[in-house]
């Protein structure tokens, strides 16, 4: 992979959604695995809606963080590491802060920004000579700041044993670093802050044996909101027994927590808990298949690129029930990833500020892509 910080270029190819008939983008062709950040709100698009940002990388190495201008499909490589680094960028552990266009990237042993308009690079915090890992960096709501896990050891579920994780706040200006919550004998990969409290982070508390691939068998909950000034952490609790959730989000206001697992009874659950934990909403269905809660930045409705099917992206608008209970589920687009070994292939969604786009990775064939459609 030839490409340098400053390159542009445009290899987008538009198309018709196969489902829904709207104006779809493929971003992407080139490379081995392109991919955008985790399921987390408000992480992928700038606050303009104009750009998306990703990452970039072949089998054998090289890396590099990219910009994509929605409308148009023409990308700008923002940084680039070769592979005699040691570090790479990967769509997981990349994060744009809305607020001060910086993109966060755990490069693997270094907690990294790049300014998405000037390019600007800083390295905030290096773990180079320790046995300590990162998770998934996330911006605070005013842009001042990075949140980060930092984990005593890597985790491999079902072999990991004494492992602790500690949330970080890091200032952008200065590098001042805080420890807001210690975690003994638990791991995690996830923080999303609240949309609206800058007070509240949504945290998974991973328990051995399996950690984030089922924690201790679903006996206690995952998902948890801290409050980064009193470090108090609060359980949502679902109704089923089942307590492992797979993955959560906050709402668009912020008032709730939304979420999804495997069911005690077979089958899978859906559901939303308000910051105090209270469930106000939780839904059964028989046949699970794998996918994310995402959800939408100005709507009160879950979105996942899975969970009733393996190939459509489906809005969920918990608040519109039937007689039964069920919620209505709207089509948006399909994603027909093959949803091929490693998370690149996953189709995290996103929907940008303005709820006109949204975003997906698509696997095929050992590669996986970026595409838009136009929602709205």
């Amino acid at each position: 992979m030839a490409l340098h910080k400053g390159d542009r270029f445009d290899e987008s190819v538009a198309f018709a959604d196969a489902v829904t008939s709207k104006l779809s983008r493929r971003l992407t062709q080139f490379r081995d695995f392109n991919q955008t950040p985790t399921y987390h709100l408000n992480a992928c698009f700038s606050a303009d809606s104009r750009y998306l940002v990703m990452a970039s990388w072949d089998a054998e190495g090289d890396s590099c963080l990219l910009r994509a201008e929605v409308a148009t499909g023409e990308i700008t490589v923002l940084a680039a590491l070769p592979r005699a680094s040691g570090e790479d960028y990967n769509g997981n552990n990349v994060s744009l802060i809305q607020a001060s266009q910086w993109v966060a990237a755990n490069t693997g042993k270094t907690l990294r920004l790049c300014h998405l308009e000037t390019l600007e690079e800083r390295v905030l915090l290096d773990l180079s000579g320790t046995e300590q890992r990162f998770g998934h960096p996330i911006g605070s709501l005013d842009g001042t700041k990075v949140f980060i896990p930092r984990m005593t050891k890597r985790v491999i579920p079902g072999e990991t044993k004494d492992v602790s994780v500690t949330h970080l706040e890091v200032e952008i200006a200065s590098g001042a670093t805080r420890e807001l919550f210690f975690d003994e004998g638990r791991a995690c990969n996830h923080l999303v802050p609240n949309p609206v409290d800058p007070d509240l982070l949504l945290i998974d508390r991973d328990l051995p044996p399996k950690f984030a691939h089922g924690g201790d068998g679903g006996q206690t909950s995952r998902v948890w909101v801290l409050n980064r000034v009193t470090g108090a952490v609060t359980e949502i609790r679902p109704r089923d027994p089942h307590r492992f959730q797979i993955h959560s989000n906050w709402n668009s206001t912020g008032e709730r927590v939304l979420h999804h697992a495997k069911s005690a009874h077979g089958g899978h659950y859906i559901g939303a808990s308000d910051a105090t934990g209270r469930s106000v909403f939780e839904r059964w269905y028989p046949e699970f298949h794998y996918g994310h809660m995402c959800t939408h930045p100005s709507e009160d409705v879950m979105i996942t690129d899975g969970l009733f099917t393996s190939d459509l992206v489906i809005k969920i608008h918990y608040r519109e029930l039937d007689e039964s209970g069920a919620p209505r589920l709207e089509v948006l687009a399909r994603h027909s990833s093959d949803w091929s070994k490693g998370q690149q292939s996953h189709p995290h969604c996103h929907v940008s500020r303005d709820g006109r786009w949204l975003s997906y990775n698509k696997g095929d064939a050992g590669r996986s892509d970026v595409y838009v459609v136009r929602i709205a």
